[in-house]
């Protein structure tokens, strides 16, 4: 019982920890994150009616192999996240931060990564095919063997952008 009642706290003080540090960040930047969407919550999130996880506050968030097929996530913050071998089909990434975001073997077909921060993202192997990367940062971003095919770079940022073995 006891193990159960420090789990049970030591939820309730992360949850508090990434509401505040959430918090502090849409002050000092005018942004409006949704800081109940984190990383204990996002599930919550993603199961709701049309997977709106707009806005969501998933900075360093470990999601490796998640399922995020059709997700809404206009505006989240996931710099640094591990999304490797996610399923990322037809989400939608509009104008989301994912700065130095671990995307190696991610399934992002169809995606909508319009202006979106890829900033030095890894996307090695990762599935490009038909994703919608329109004025997006791809700035030193790494998409070694990734599938390309199709995708739609128009005026992207890609300095630095390394597509080694890219097809």
């Amino acid at each position: 019982m006891n193990y159960v009642k420090s789990c049970l706290i030591i939820t309730m003080l992360l949850g508090a920890l990434y509401s505040d540090e959430c918090e502090e960040w849409n002050a000092e930047y005018g942004t409006n994150h949704n800081c109940d969407c984190n990383e204990d919550t996002w599930q919550e999130y993603y199961n709701s009616e049309g997977h709106n996880m707009e806005g969501c506050w998933l900075p360093g968030a470990y999601l490796e192999g998640v399922n995020l097929v059709e997700a809404h996530l206009t505006m989240a913050n996931l710099a640094g996240a591990n999304l490797s071998g996610a399923d990322l089909r037809k989400i939608y990434l509009f104008d989301a931060n994912l700065e130095e975001a671990n995307l190696t073997g991610a399934d992002l077909r169809r995606a909508n990564l319009w202006m979106t921060n890829l900033t030095g993202a890894g996307l090695e192997r990762a599935n490009l095919q038909y994703a919608d990367l329109m004025a997006a940062n791809l700035s030193n971003a790494d998409l070694t063997n990734a599938n390309c095919w199709g995708a739609f770079f128009v005026e992207a940022n890609l300095e630095g952008t390394n597509f080694d073995g890219a097809g």
